[in-house]
Order: structure tokens, then C-alpha cells, then sequence
């Protein structure tokens, strides 16, 4: 197969090596997600698909994560916000027990947008922070909490950060 120049692959990867690196750091994120929810079955979905997201209303899962980051080209990140803040919007489906979202990370400079969007839902239970590299990328995302989450929303946020 030809290189890509693919920068999350490197220059001189082949596809197949490039997806296998992929699918490795997926891996590890939902290990990690498992690992941190204490053996939950995480679903994750695109938040670009509203297809995806409308099946997720019909699993049975621990979790669903709506994904903000990996799963979302650079060119739908804004419509992905939109369809992930209606998602949660709408009320916990029966089969599910939770519905976390996955933020891009705070170096990526998107964060903000995200958490401006998903903050504006009283339903927003999880965010799951990836790529978090120092103790300010966790102190940006409760200072964004606290400044624009309305303050009738009582319910509490989880942040699981991934440290990768």
C-alpha cells in the first residue's frame, strides 16, 4: 500500500499500519473509559451521525459517549455540536444508565466551542476530557463549568480525563 501522510500516522505508514494505530488508541480509550467508570460498557458514537446518534437511543448500555474528537472530521465539529447538544437535550433513554461526551482536548483549541454547546443542556451528566497533559487543561474545564453553566442545573458533572 502507498505512505500516507497522515499526521496522527506519521509519514511512511502504510494504510494498514495507520488503521491498526487507530484502532489501537481506540482500544486504549475505551479500556480507559471502563477502566475509570468501574467495569461500565461504554457505546461509543459519533456525534457527526444523527443515524448513530438515533440508534443509540435504542441500545442497552452502560454508557453511551457522544464523540466530539476523533470520530468527527475538522469540518463537521460545529454541526457535530449541534446534533450531540439535541441528543442530550432528549431524556434518558430506558436502556441506558448514562450518556457521557467526549470534548476535543483543551491544546486542540475546539474545547470551548465544545463545552459552550454541551454546558446549555440541563441533561449533561459526563464529559470525558482526552489528552489531558497538566493539571490547567482540567483547571480550563471547571472554570468554563462554573462560568457558563447555567446556574438552575443542579446536576453535578463527572469529568473523566484521559491522561494518554
Amino acid at each position: 500500500m502507498p505512505p500516507l501522510q497522515d499526521s496522527r500516522c506519521g509519514t511512511g505508514t502504510t494504510q494498514d499500519g495507520c488503521k491498526e494505530r487507530l484502532e489501537t488508541r481506540y482500544a486504549i480509550w475505551s479500556a480507559g473509559f471502563v477502566k475509570a467508570k468501574r467495569g461500565a460498557d461504554p457505546s461509543i458514537v459519533p456525534g457527526s451521525s444523527q443515524r448513530f446518534l438515533d440508534k443509540s437511543r435504542t441500545l442497552t448500555a452502560d454508557c453511551v459517549a457522544y464523540d466530539l474528537e476523533d470520530s468527527v472530521t475538522p469540518g463537521r465539529k460545529a454541526e457535530a455540536r449541534a446534533l450531540v447538544r439535541k441528543a442530550i437535550d432528549q431524556d434518558l433513554p430506558s436502556g441506558l444508565k448514562e450518556r457521557a461526551v467526549r470534548i476535543n482536548s483543551v491544546g486542540s483549541g475546539l474545547a470551548l466551542a465544545d463545552l459552550q454547546e454541551v454546558l446549555k443542556s440541563p441533561n449533561l451528566t459526563t464529559l470525558v476530557v482526552p489528552k489531558v497533559d497538566a493539571a490547567s487543561d482540567l483547571t480550563f474545564i471547571s472554570d468554563v463549568i462554573d462560568h457558563s453553566r447555567p446556574k438552575e442545573y443542579k446536576t453535578p458533572i463527572s469529568i473523566l480525563a484521559l491522561v494518554e
